[in-house]
């Protein structure tokens, strides 16, 4: 009776960490993404004093759209292997007025930027089950990035000019983010990750239509540990 009973307990455990790394065993597909989406809208003011004779209204406004597809396979039970992209696009309009109490002038400013971005690269992710339908995991991916950005300003009043400029920022990226899943069916995990560890490091390129200095180039890197609730963010897998 005995032996039955450790054989019955350990058929079923077998049973429950087959149905746990169903999800996550060699052989599978693993689909996943996230589309965020913002659109902001902010105005301020400032009221010029004896030292500082400038009063000056502003209004702000930014959309942006991010698409972040990944495609990977298991090369083995709760590992896998694949390739991550994104892809970015955003619109900034800003106008203010400004008055000068000393000469009693206005200035009239707009401009309007929009920016794109693209970055791919190879990823690993690994999984560790905690339950059944519970496990956290850590992704470690290699990125090369792209970036540009265009502005065009107007000034009229006391000052009439005309700006443009444009941006364009090359390099790469190290990410290390760790994340936690729920599967709520066999197919479907449900993803949520707070911020990450990442080293950049490219070059950017400015070219500027109206500055007396109409090129700049500069080399720039940096280490973020981006962590927290602030960077919560929530995402969908397909285990096919």
């Amino acid at each position: 009776m005995k032996i039955q009973k450790l054989a019955l307990g350990a058929l079923l455990m077998g049973t429950t960490m087959g149905v746990a790394q169903a999800q996550t065993e060699a052989g599978k597909l693993l689909l996943n993404g996230r589309i965020s989406y913002f659109n902001t809208k902010s105005e301020s003011s400032s009221i010029g004093s004896i030292d500082y004779p400038l009063s000056t209204q502003e209004n702000n406004r930014s959309v942006g759209f991010t698409f972040s597809p990944q495609i990977s396979f298991f090369v083995a039970n709760n590992l896998a292997l694949g390739i991550a992209t994104e892809i970015s696009t955003g619109r900034n309009i800003a106008s203010y007025t400004q008055f000068n109490s000393t000469d009693n002038t206005y200035l009239y400013g707009n401009s309007k930027s929009t920016s794109r971005g693209i970055n791919i690269g190879p990823f690993v992710r690994y999984y560790k089950m905690i339950g059944e339908k519970t496990g956290f995991y850590g992704q470690l991916d290699g990125r090369y990035q792209y970036q540009s950005q265009k502005t065009n300003s107007n000034y009229l009043g006391s000052l009439n000019r005309n700006d443009y400029y444009e941006t364009k920022t090359t390099g790469g990226a190290v990410n290390l983010t760790p994340g936690f899943v729920y599967f709520p069916s066999p197919k479907v995990g449900l993803e949520l990750t707070m911020g990450g560890l990442s080293y950049y490091k490219g070059k950017t390129k400015t070219r500027n239509s109206s500055s007396t200095q109409t090129r700049l180039d500069s080399d720039n890197s940096g280490f973020n540990a981006n962590l927290g609730i602030q960077y919560l963010a929530v995402g969908a897998s397909l285990h096919l």
